[in-house]
């Protein structure tokens, strides 16, 4: 995408400012489309061989390879799995996270932060699977806990049913196909997995454990409904909300 056309859209900015030992830093700079949320993103030319549709393909993609020669999650992240590959997951870095609201800062492991960057890219990359979180985009926040992680993909999918209630469609208010949707989500997360596990990546293994911080955490999120029937939310709700 050239410069005009780029600077007629209104921008979604997030910027992630990663600060190493001996003070070595990289920013990354995430520019989305405000109306869409496609991530506005151009990757050099040619495209390494993993990103190929065909090369781990994960087993729920609905893409086409007559018509879909690259996976869109792995172009997305060809700059942060090249980029991340000389590090270690456990390396400590300093992190601050850039939105128009807020900033935010933390001291973490790389795989936590790198993980938290990774999803931005995944769910705004044009997977058919991940699409259906890009939402959660618009109010990103980093560095989840599994029960923040819970509540906002929980009150995303409420959200969802309402919106589709409104266009005369049949809601799920009882979350009963909620399940299905996130296996689809860890679907992918797996499926990705095994796709960086191919590439053998020279030393690091950030990127990798980066995408399996994402899935456990989005199992923790399942299992909340799955085991325990909401009850933490369900008594701190009603503590308040039961008349």
């Amino acid at each position: 995408m050239n410069e005009d056309s780029t600077s007629e859209k209104r921008l979604l900015t997030i910027t992630y400012r990663f600060r190493f030992e001996q003070q070595k830093e990289k920013e990354f700079t995430v520019r989305l489309d405000w109306e869409t949320l496609d991530i506005l993103h151009e990757p050099g030319d040619p495209l390494p061989e993993w990103t190929e549709l065909s090369f781990h393909q994960c087993p729920n993609c609905p893409l086409e390879e007559s018509l879909n020669k690259s996976c869109p999650i792995a172009v997305s992240l060809i700059d942060l799995i090249d980029f991340f590959k000389d590090f270690i997951s456990y390396d400590e870095v300093n992190v601050w996270v850039e939105t128009e609201e807020r900033t935010y800062s933390k001291r973490t492991s790389l795989q936590t932060a790198a993980g938290s960057l990774m999803g931005i890219y995944m769910v705004s990359s044009g997977c058919p699977i991940l699409n259906k979180m890009r939402p959660m985009v618009l109010t990103h926040l980093p560095f989840q806990s599994w029960e923040e992680t819970s509540y906002r993909f929980i009150t995303m999918y409420l959200f969802v049913q309402h919106i589709l209630f409104r266009g005369g469609r049949e809601p799920d208010w009882e979350l009963k196909k909620f399940a299905d949707f996130y296996q689809e989500v860890e679907l992918v997360n797996q499926g990705f997995a095994k796709r960086l596990n191919a590439i053998q990546l020279p030393q690091g293994d950030v990127s990798l454990n980066a995408i399996n911080f994402l899935h456990s955490t989005g199992s923790m999120a399942g299992m909340t409904i799955e085991v325990d029937g909401l009850e933490y939310w369900n008594k701190i709700i009603m503590a308040h909300w039961d008349e």
